[in-house]
């Protein structure tokens, strides 16, 4: 019976409304804060100094602004959503979260695949790669549920699963779909949450998490004329990279492979395969700079110290299959 009344809640409220917009295959998840000034349009990346001009964003994007600024101008409010790169002009396509500020870019959600949570009572849950985890601070209680089961029934997502505690089964089911949300600070969603914990609803908001790889891009290169040989830094979202040296010399390059991984929001640490010696890897730890650079943060037999490799390729993404589908 609850099932059914969730899915008939669900179907009431969004109608034929689709999951996942219809967007290019160049889409791009980014994030960052948006300002307007009559008709100076604005956007300023997370983690960068520089803002960029746009000529024209959403009519969402551009009411829940007015909402959040109470009518004023020249405000920076954060946003995040999919869009892509036009002419060197970030182009806002599908906001899916409008409200915050400054420090909401340093919320990272890290390992997270899809946060939701609500105020009446408060609660929370974590999707991550192998779990879901439920909190209620009220009632200090903490669940966690390993391996939840991924299900669409038509537009609602769903990840149910069942948890023995003590001598009782506890039952989950995290609904999640397509359908505008505003939590208790004014904060505009995209997706609303709808979680049933043993028959209790609670209501929310959801958004997606992991968010700090949206630091990155795809491809870092040092830049032309600097050095006298080239280097390349190629990352993949699944946690491979390449490392490329090329000296001009018309020998074949070798590039040296190897994984990498987030210390903090700021640090990438490299382990790259020792030229020569198999099985053998050398650490090389990173810092992204606020204009997007990374700059090698000790000394390397091969590479100095203190080299820096310029943003060259796509911003990054999420693994295939890591990201929620809603």
């Amino acid at each position: 019976m609850h099932r059914f009344v969730l899915l008939l809640f669900f179907s009431l409220l969004i109608g034929g409304c689709q999951l996942r917009p219809q967007l290019p295959d160049d889409a791009l998840y980014q994030r960052g804060l948006i300002s307007l000034e009559g008709a100076d349009i604005r956007f300023q990346p997370c983690g960068r100094t520089q803002w960029q001009s746009m000529a024209t964003i959403p009519d969402l994007l551009r009411q829940e602004y007015l909402r959040l600024s109470a009518g004023g101008e020249g405000l920076p409010v954060y946003m995040e959503g999919w869009g892509s790169d036009v002419a060197g002009e970030w182009q806002v396509l599908e906001p899916r979260v409008i409200g915050g500020d400054l420090s909401s870019c340093a919320e990272y959600f890290s390992a997270v695949a899809l946060y939701a949570s609500g105020m009446e009572p408060p609660w929370s849950a974590m999707l991550e790669q192998e779990r879901l985890v439920f909190n209620e601070p009220q009632r200090l209680r903490t669940l966690v549920f390993d391996k939840p089961e991924a299900t669409r029934e038509g537009v609602i997502w769903r990840w149910s699963q069942s948890l023995r505690d003590g001598n009782s089964d506890r039952d989950i089911a995290l609904d999640v779909v397509r359908r505008p949300c505003w939590d208790s600070q004014g904060t505009w969603y995209a997706l609303s949450a709808l979680l049933d914990l043993d028959g209790r609803l609670f209501t929310g908001c959801a958004r997606y998490g992991d968010l700090q790889r949206l630091a990155l891009v795809s491809h870092y290169r040092t830049a032309a004329g600097q050095y006298l040989r080239d280097l390349h830094l190629l990352l993949q979202t699944n946690g491979d990279v390449r490392l490329v040296e090329d000296n001009h010399d018309g020998l074949p390059l070798k590039p040296r492979a190897g994984r990498w991984r987030f210390l903090n929001a700021e640090r990438v640490l490299l382990e790259l395969e020792r030229p020569g010696a198999v099985g053998r890897f050398d650490t090389q730890l990173w810092q992204v700079r606020n204009d997007g650079a990374l700059v090698l943060l000790h000394d390397d037999p091969a590479l100095g110290r203190g080299l820096e490799l310029q943003p060259a390729g796509r911003l990054l993404q999420w693994p295939e299959g890591r990201i929620p589908l809603p």
